[in-house]
């Protein structure tokens, strides 16, 4: 995958991942309480990843909310498959220690 295109898919992502995800929850069938439940929590989400490292928030973004392979997450940020799955190992608890500090998330629920 040419260098050009990671960055085009990068800038893509960092764009539109938002909006995708605004789409999606406008499609679910859900009852309009549950709808704005919905959105607060993604809204919570964004927040604690904007405020996590950048090479956190890339592969939480990647991996776990786009749903990319490991192996295409590697080919993306130009890492190997260990520094992905390392990168995420160490990502998701300082995301829930953010998500935590801002009060989005009990220390005893998790």
């Amino acid at each position: 995958m040419s260098e050009y295109r990671k960055e085009e898919i990068t800038d893509w992502y960092d764009q539109h991942s938002k909006s995708i995800l605004s789409f999606i929850l406008l499609m679910v069938n859900s009852l309009p309480e549950e709808m704005i439940r919905i959105k607060e929590e993604s809204s919570e989400l964004y927040k604690a990843l904007g405020e996590i490292k950048d090479t956190y928030r890339k592969v939480i973004v990647l991996r776990k909310i786009k749903g990319f392979s490991i192996e295409d997450t590697a080919k993306i940020l130009s890492w190997s498959e260990s520094k992905v799955k390392s990168t995420l190992f160490r990502a998701i608890p300082a995301l829930k220690k953010q998500l935590i500090k801002e009060g989005y998330l009990d220390e005893k629920t998790i």
